[in-house]
């Protein structure tokens, strides 16, 4: 109900009619005119309330101002006081809408004299300019109401704006955060292997004469050479090949206290990998007998000479199956669906006689997947043969520890073996002198010796004599790192070894006695053999890394929020207290040239200075019905200057 049903209700009349009857009789003395509460005189003196509230919102939006401009680009740690940075200004910013919303209401009651002393209206705007002075409903109504043909609307608009002042003054204020160096005792570390020495050499005497190795310089004495195996090491080489899913991956080991670090770009060693197709090397030939299938066959299953089967040949490798053999693990008829072997005689690759770091070379030829899918026989498909390579290598890192998960890009690496290293020494016990041993160096390039003692293998950052980088590998690591790939790929100690077939099921009446290795059935079951390897090569690399004598200091970082202000949602209460600014120093100057007492929200006026009796009979008995309010609304009246009240003109 508005202000006038309030003021004007149907029952007043008899209320008051009985108060009076209780009420002795009195003689009421009628004043010869009014004096208004605040009359018309100095604007300062006659707005010092509505001014002091602009000074007020002047100061708070000045100090937002300059706390955000002086915090934009800071660290939040440059803020000292005990409140929050957003706390203070949310502290200010309330006090400076509260304050301009209140200058701005009295304003809008004041307009509405103004705007009735200037020219008559309807009575509802004047109800609409009293709902607009209590907040932004009042004020949205007004605002639809008035338009544009009058400025009040600027007032309204102010008062509505006053609703997103708070939350767009917050949302300006925002954080980003960067990485820092700090000075403090925190410790950076990770895993880099610049020389390996592990897996100790034991040495075995064998008598003179009985182990001769010949060479072009002549026969020595060799001594029979053994390493104590390490056991970490096998065991990563293990769990690199069988790693999946369901296994974790083997990180390197570092330390970052604060869990943000840096490290400036480094070298490690580390084993690289590398696989090649080598189909197109392979040599077919067709033959007859017993012997067609590279997996024996059970002993209840016999195959005649005339039997024709297909082999596929490589240098270190081959594979082979009767024609009309379709792939089968059954016990009864066994096809060979694989073979795998490994060679660590660089010279005996196809793909790698030029790796000098080489730690073994795996070969693999697989059947094609129309003939493990049993679609075609043996002799009408071809398998696919593919070399991979495990080498020593040299390995450029970039890495960081980002909320304490270490992430790390190997951006170049190289395997130049430097010529001068991994050199023969000379043994007079073994008969072994300078020039036998250069011989020997030379004639035998493959790293697994077990005949000479040696110097360093030593991996260089450019394939010169005389590069700055050079990164150490011992003897007795490089015999473990070797015998524990060979182990684990051959089932057996090298450098003997024979290729393995799968399945490799050898079996009698239906009893399985042997079966392949697991390394086997791994490769087999891999869908990309070349990821495979670059897991392995990757797993070999962390643990050589992780297990170093000495670790790659680095850089402790701290995550530094700093303070961001989005200058372009500070605009809009920056607006809004320059419309409210703006609307209250035009009404002060319209009420002071119209000469209106400043009454401006107060509701003694309207009760003083309202309507006649003679206007409130007319509009009483229509007031109370939505019908009838409609009427009461849509009344002209004027603020009469000659009579100083409300009249209703039509």
């Amino acid at each position: 109900m508005s202000l006038f049903g309030r003021i004007f209700k149907r029952n007043g009349d008899s209320k008051r009619k009985e108060g009076a009857n209780l009420l002795p009789p009195r003689r009421v003395t009628q004043p010869a005119t009014p004096k208004p509460a605040r009359a018309v005189g100095n604007p300062l003196l006659a707005w010092y309330l509505e001014i002091l509230a602009l000074v007020i919102t002047l100061g708070c939006v000045i100090a937002i101002a300059v706390l955000l401009s002086k915090m934009n680009g800071r660290p939040l740690a440059d803020w000292k006081m005990e409140a929050s940075f957003n706390t203070v200004i949310a502290i200010l910013g309330t006090i400076s809408r509260t304050t301009l919303a209140f200058a701005v209401s009295s304003c809008i009651g004041q307009q509405k004299w103004g705007l009735f002393r200037q020219e008559p209206d309807q009575l509802r705007v004047f109800a609409m300019f009293d709902q607009a002075t209590r907040g932004p409903w009042g004020a949205t109504r007004l605002m639809f109401l008035l338009r544009t043909r009058h400025w009040a609307t600027l007032g309204a608009l102010v008062t509505v704006g006053s609703l997103i002042f708070d939350p767009f003054l917050q949302a300006s204020i925002g954080s980003i955060g960067s990485l820092k160096a700090i000075d403090s005792a925190g410790r950076a570390t990770v895993g880099r292997a610049t020389n390996l020495s592990f897996g100790r050499p034991v040495e075995v005497t064998v008598f003179t004469g009985v182990f001769q190795v010949n060479t072009s310089a002549g026969y020595f004495s060799a001594d029979s050479i053994a390493v104590e195996p390490d056991l970490g090491f096998a065991s990563a080489v293990y769990n690199a090949f069988y790693n999946s899913s369901a296994s974790l991956d083997q990180s390197v080991r570092f330390t970052c206290e604060t869990g943000n670090c840096t490290w400036p770009p480094y070298v490690s060693m580390g084993v690289c990998n590398s696989c090649a197709d080598v189909t197109q090397h392979m040599i077919r030939e067709h033959g007859h007998g017993e012997n067609g299938s590279t997996t024996p066959q059970p002993s209840n299953i016999q195959m005649s000479e005339q039997d024709p089967y297909t082999r596929y040949n490589l240098p270190y490798g081959s594979i082979s199956n009767y024609d009309m053999f379709r792939y089968s693990g059954q016990m009864t008829a066994i096809s060979t669906g694989m073979v795998v072997n490994v060679t660590l005689d660089p010279s005996e690759t196809i793909h790698f006689k030029d790796t000098g770091s080489l730690l073994a070379s795996i070969l693999t030829i697989k059947g094609s997947p129309e003939y493990l899918l049993k679609n075609q026989t043996w002799n009408s498909t071809t398998p696919v043969a593919t070399e991979c390579a495990l080498y020593l290598c040299g390995k450029v890192y970039d890495s960081r520890v980002v909320e304490g998960v270490l992430q790390e890009q190997v951006t170049s690496s190289w395997a130049f073996r430097r010529k001068s290293s991994y050199q023969a020494i000379a043994n007079p016990r073994m008969s072994l002198d300078e020039s036998k041993a250069r011989a020997w160096t030379a004639e035998h390039p493959v790293l697994y010796d077990i005949q000479a003692y040696r110097t360093d293998l030593q991996i260089s950052s450019e394939p010169v004599e005389d590069a700055n980088l050079h990164l150490n590998v011992t003897q007795g690591s490089l015999l473990t790192m070797v015998m524990s790939l060979f182990e684990a790929i051959s089932g057996t100690l090298p450098p003997s070894g024979e290729q393995i077939a799968y399945p490799g099921v050898i079996a009698y009446s239906f009893q399985s006695i042997g079966g392949p290795p697991a390394f086997s059935t791994a490769l087999f079951q891999s869908q990309n053999l070349s990821e495979t390897f670059d897991r392995v090569a990757h797993q070999l690399t962390n643990h050589l890394r992780s297990n170093a004598t000495m670790a790659y200091p680095g850089m402790v970082q701290n995550w530094i929020p700093y303070v961001r202000i989005t200058w372009g949602f500070f605009a809009l209460p920056l607006a809004t207290v320059v419309l409210g600014f703006l609307y209250v120093l035009l009404s002060i100057i319209e009420s002071y040239r119209l000469r209106i007492p400043i009454w401006t929200n107060d509701s003694l006026p309207t009760l003083i200075h309202g309507l006649d009796n003679e206007a409130q009979s007319v509009l009483r008995p229509l007031y109370g019905t939505k019908e009838g309010e409609t009427k009461v609304n849509n009344h002209i009246m004027e603020f009469s200057k000659e009579e100083e009240r409300l009249r209703l003109i039509q």
